[in-house]
């Protein structure tokens, strides 16, 4: 295989000069005359030599990837380090101002696929090698935003009749929202929609064997964050319910954290000392960045320096598929300090808001959606053995939302 991304970024190392020279040459696998499980037998050739054909003889294959740096790249996110383009409203790195995208690969694990192809040749070269057998791990995750429908706060319940009454002129929903609130107050959430879509996203998961990973919100220092605290009597016992039933409880770090380590400690801290109130044990914590807001260059440091052992954010917010080329698990790196972190990434394939709201993919809760959701579960079960979900408590309002979650979560 041919050295390229290395020799190139040893002098280069973080410039613009050690990226992709696009447009990418795209290899006819073909031409290695096996079966190869990949997404399209055209593979486009992240960094190579430019040659685009492999050269086979008796006792030797040549491949025209940079497996090796090419995939390095992808997993360290390389370029978003690098690229200091505009970012959105959350400072969240575009999916558009990426290789995957721009060269049409984003919905390809093209890190599993170069794999694939990695070990095609050596069996063909070495016949006798055996490789580990995969498994196949589906993670359905859920982040709690909102745990409860209402916000039963002084402040909201005078913005609520407010709105109610003065802005949309009607006095009977203003009653109905009052009344929700004072019943709130009082413990009751009985027939309260999100915190009932929790308890049926637990009911349905069991039935298919799953166990589901919920991420919760420990601090909230932003509007963002959402309405609730760790040690409400609702959300403890939540927390004893979730747990006992086999499922996961996660920190899902807020709005402002992802560049504060004091801030990430805290929360960790508060997340720990709620888990041992309620008598939960727990091994190691995993997280998931609110809004997904990561900066490559800081975030994992960050989150290895406050004990999280591994992390799942690394999604692109409006644009599903493989941000890390892959759907495997794998050690994160430091590109700064040119270091292996101990901290995991379990990236996350598919958000169904990406997909259905219209400000993101815009395909809302339609066969095409679904579709598109298959595909990419498909993909990532097929090729790298493993698909990440994430489906939030209060985007199953309705029975089409419903349907195509019960779609995804089937093995």
């Amino acid at each position: 295989m041919p050295d390229v991304f290395f020799r190139r970024a040893y002098s280069k190392w973080l410039s613009a000069d050690s990226l992709p020279i696009l447009p990418l040459t795209i290899w006819n696998s073909k031409e290695l005359e096996t079966k190869i499980c990949l997404v399209d037998h055209n593979v486009p050739v992240i960094y190579g030599d430019g040659i685009y054909h492999s050269n086979m003889r008796k006792r030797e294959i040549y491949l025209p990837i940079d497996v090796i740096g090419s995939a390095f790249f992808m997993l360290s996110r390389y370029e978003e380090v690098v690229k200091k383009t505009e970012r959105d409203q959350h400072k969240r790195f575009y999916a558009t101002a990426s290789c995957a995208y721009s060269e049409k690969f984003i919905n390809r694990p093209i890190v599993d696929e170069y794999v694939e192809i990695l070990w095609s040749t050596l069996s063909k070269l070495w016949t006798r090698l055996e490789r580990k057998e995969k498994k196949n791990i589906l993670r359905v995750t859920c982040d709690v935003d909102l745990p409860y429908s209402v916000n039963y706060s002084i402040k909201w319940m005078g913005k609520g009749l407010f709105e109610d009454i003065l802005r949309n002129k009607n006095p009977r929903l203003a009653l109905y929202n009052l009344y929700t609130r004072i019943r709130a107050i009082r413990g009751d959430f009985e027939d309260d929609i999100y915190l009932n879509n929790i308890y049926w996203m637990m009911d349905v998961n069991e039935k298919e064997g799953n166990s589901i990973t919920f991420y919760f919100i420990s601090y909230n220092g932003h509007s963002l964050d959402g309405w609730y605290r760790l040690d409400e009597p609702v959300i403890s016992r939540l927390l004893r319910d979730i747990y006992n039933r086999g499922h996961k409880i996660c920190l899902h770090p807020s709005y402002n954290s992802y560049l504060n380590a004091e801030q990430i400690q805290q929360e960790v801290n508060i997340l720990r000392q709620a888990l041992e109130n309620n008598g939960i044990q727990f091994e190691c914590i995993g997280s998931r960045q609110h809004y997904l807001r990561w900066e490559p260059s800081k975030t994992s440091s960050i989150l290895e320096a406050a004990g999280i052992k591994y992390d799942s954010t690394l999604a692109y917010a409006d644009h599903s598929g493989f941000r890390c080329g892959t759907s495997r698990e794998f050690t994160m790196f430091d590109v700064i300090s040119h270091c292996e972190m101990s901290i995991k990434q379990q990236p996350l394939i598919l958000m169904e808001t990406t997909i259905v709201e219209e400000h993101y993919q815009a395909l809302g809760y339609t066969d095409v959606a679904l579709q598109y959701m298959l595909t990419l579960k498909e993909r990532a079960l097929a090729i790298g053995g493993e698909f990440t979900l994430l489906w939030h408590n209060s985007s199953l309002d309705d029975n089409e939302a419903r349907c195509m979650y019960l779609e995804l979560i089937r093995h």
